[in-house]
C-alpha cells in the first residue's frame, strides 16, 4: 500500500470517526429534550393522552439557575434544544416554575401554586404516565371564561387569561368551583394549521381523544 493511499484512508477513518460523534451528541440532545417534555407532560398529565392542558405562558428553570419563559409548547421544545446546545455537558434536566396553570377535561382553569397542589389535581388522572405524545392542537385567543359567580369575561391573550386566573384564586383561596371555559372555542390543529371550532366540553375531549390516535 502506498503512503497516499494509507493517508487517504485514514483521513477517511477520521471523517467516519468525527461523522459518528457528531450523530451521537445530535441523539443525545434530542433524547434530553424529549425526555425533559416527556417529564413536564408526566407532571401536569398533559399531551395528548393527558386530562390536562398547560395553559401558557409558562416559566421553565434550567439547572444553571437560568429562567426562561415559552409561549407555546413548541417553543419549550425550542428554548431547551438551544439550552442543552449551549450546555452539551449538562445532565440535569430543566424544570417548571410555579404557580401554574391547567385547563382540565371539563373545560375548568386551575392554578397550582406547588407540586403538592398539582398533584391534588392530577392525582385522579390516570393518563400521561410515560407517554410520548404531543398535544395537536392550541387554544386561539381570544377566549372567554365564565367565573363560578357567573361572571363571564373575554381574554385577548395566555398572559391575561393566567394573570386572571391567578388573581381569582387569591381572592376566592377556599372556592370548590373553578373558572371555566366558555363554549364555543376556536383551535388551530398543528397538523395543517386549520381553524376548528369545538361547541363543548365532549367536542374538547374528542378531539383531543383523535389526537391520541394519530
Amino acid at each position: 500500500m502506498t503512503l497516499k493511499n494509507s493517508i487517504l484512508i485514514l483521513g477517511a477513518l477520521i471523517a467516519l470517526f468525527l461523522s459518528s460523534c457528531t450523530v451521537d451528541e445530535t441523539q443525545t440532545t434530542e433524547q434530553f429534550v424529549d425526555e425533559t417534555i416527556e417529564n413536564f407532560e408526566i407532571e401536569t398529565r398533559s399531551g395528548t393522552t393527558g386530562c390536562f392542558e398547560i395553559v401558557y405562558p409558562i416559566s421553565i428553570m434550567f439547572p444553571d439557575s437560568t429562567i426562561l419563559d415559552a409561549e407555546s409548547s413548541d417553543e419549550v421544545k425550542e428554548i431547551i434544544l438551544a439550552w442543552k446546545e449551549d450546555n452539551p455537558e449538562a445532565e440535569d434536566k430543566p424544570s417548571l416554575v410555579y404557580p401554574i396553570e391547567l385547563i382540565n377535561e371539563d373545560g375548568e382553569v386551575v392554578s397550582a401554586e406547588d407540586r403538592s397542589e398539582l398533584r391534588s389535581y392530577v392525582k385522579g388522572c390516570k393518563k400521561g404516565r410515560g407517554s410520548k405524545g404531543r398535544k395537536c392542537f392550541d387554544l386561539v385567543y381570544p377566549v372567554s371564561v365564565i367565573f363560578p359567580d357567573g361572571i363571564e369575561a373575554a381574554f385577548e391573550t395566555k398572559s391575561e387569561l393566567k394573570s386572571a386566573v391567578r388573581a381569582w384564586k387569591e381572592e376566592n383561596p377556599d372556592a370548590e368551583e373553578k373558572p371555566a371555559l366558555s363554549f364555543p372555542i376556536e383551535v388551530e390543529l398543528k397538523a395543517d394549521e386549520s381553524i376548528v371550532t369545538v361547541n363543548s366540553q365532549e367536542e374538547l375531549q374528542e378531539l383531543k381523544a383523535a389526537c391520541r390516535e394519530e
